[in-house]
């Protein structure tokens, strides 16, 4: 998609060795030291050559040995300042910036990450996302598609297919031996292309006026040029969200669990991996087994970790918007007691079902008792309007650890709170 080519540059840049920037000779000064700038932000590793004509130094471009997986993955700056290898206040960093470039502390870059404990509300955070970026959510189905929040596409794309086929009946039969419309075939022809016409400039329209809205709106809190991280949504305590944004263009999915509801028997083996997952748990959760944690009020490695970097940023106002996102304490309370009430029924449901002798079945039958009881839903599920996660073999993911299967986690880029 044409709207998603910047993430797409961003993502180009965080990745590489090095960076040319053509057509040097063609930008101002002031705007050759916004990009050089920028791609520094983006990806503080990469060397960075201006050039004419993409007249490049070769040597520095062929044969270098240059890349390096480990160090290449680990060099995007929004990485790096989750780690904490970047931390340093903005402010001091201006300072020291205007004793030695003076252009470059006027531009006003900045970055801070952004960190709580405590999940979004499904609502106020979606419409914080929706308000100030075009949003777009990944699908678990399809990872190269990307959903919009435009819900009336569906009904029409269903009332073009009916449109088509009251236009067929009535100006003519179809003619199933040679698989087509007699006598109406270019009037169908001619409104099928008309009502697509129509349609994909009625969504290119709203778009736009998507983007605008979103652009104007995102500017109250600065020049917010990427953002990227993880979030924890109250109605999904079993899934990571995450969040990447760049430009005006934001997408959010789940591409794994939190490492608080996977069985210990799936984590990685490797000891290195291990310590940097229970680097992410707070202090009180960080010694326990995960079967051990209370399964409604424990925290584990679940956060809102969020990277922001862009120009002048208000970083106050930022907070205080994602900070009106978080569950109340009464809203979580209620969640809780809701949680709570579901996992006794559930144990009393099992309990009906006494020992057979036959372990397997008894805890088939138990299972099957459990699924039989009548759900209530979680009294924030109203107010979710994001897509559904589905996360692959998640149901299986108790039974996955016992077989000694592993959840893959970068222990090198798996940053942690403290």
């Amino acid at each position: 998609m044409v709207e998603n080519v910047v993430d797409l540059l961003v993502s180009q840049i965080e990745f590489a060795d090095v960076v040319l920037l053509n057509k040097a000779d063609l930008a101002s000064a002031e705007h050759l030291e916004l990009a050089k700038s920028t791609v520094s932000r983006l990806n503080p590793r990469a060397s960075v050559h201006e050039t004419v004509n993409s007249n490049a130094p070769m040597e520095q471009l062929l044969l270098t040995g240059l890349f390096d997986y480990e160090a290449t993955s680990s060099a995007a700056g929004w990485l790096q300042l989750i780690q904490g290898r970047d931390e340093e206040d903005a402010e001091e960093k201006q300072k020291k910036k205007k004793k030695t470039n003076t252009s470059t502390a006027s531009i006003g870059f900045q970055n801070f990450v952004y960190r709580r404990r405590v999940p979004f509300h499904p609502k106020r955070l979606f419409e914080f996302l929706t308000d100030n970026f075009v949003v777009y959510e990944l699908s678990q189905d399809d990872e190269e598609t990307l959903v919009v929040y435009e819900e009336e596409e569906d009904d029409d794309d269903e009332e073009e297919e009916e449109e088509e086929e009251d236009i067929a009946d009535k100006d003519g039969g179809v003619d199933e031996e040679n698989n087509g419309v007699v006598g109406g075939e270019n009037k169908v022809n001619d409104a099928a292309m008309a009502d697509t016409d129509t349609s994909a400039a009625a969504r290119a329209a709203k778009l736009e006026e998507t983007r605008a809205k979103a652009t104007k709106n995102s500017r109250t809190f600065g020049k917010i040029l990427r953002s990227k991280g993880f979030m924890w949504i109250a109605t999904r305590p079993w899934g990571i969200g995450e969040w990447s944004q760049a430009g005006v263009v934001g997408k959010l999915g789940c591409n794994m669990p939190w490492f608080a509801v996977v069985p210990e028997e799936a984590w990685p083996e490797e000891e290195s991996a291990r310590t940097a997952i229970r680097a992410d748990f707070i202090a009180e959760d960080r010694n326990k087994s995960t079967e051990e944690l209370d399964p409604v009020t424990s925290t584990g490695d679940r956060r809102q970790e969020i990277v922001f970097i862009g120009i002048k940023l208000e970083k106050a106002k930022i907070t205080a918007a994602l900070d009106a996102c978080l569950i109340t304490p009464k809203e979580r309370m209620k969640q809780h007691r809701w949680w709570q009430k579901e996992l006794r029924r559930a144990e009393a449901a099992k309990a009906t079902v006494p020992d057979s002798g036959d372990a397997e079945a008894d805890e088939a039958a138990r299972e099957a008792a459990v699924e039989a009881l009548e759900p209530i839903p979680d009294p924030l599920a109203a107010d979710d309007p994001f897509d559904e996660w589905k996360l692959a073999g998640m149901e299986d993911m108790e039974e996955d650890g016992e077989e000694g299967e592993e959840v893959e986690v970068d222990a090198e880029n798996a940053g942690g709170l403290d």
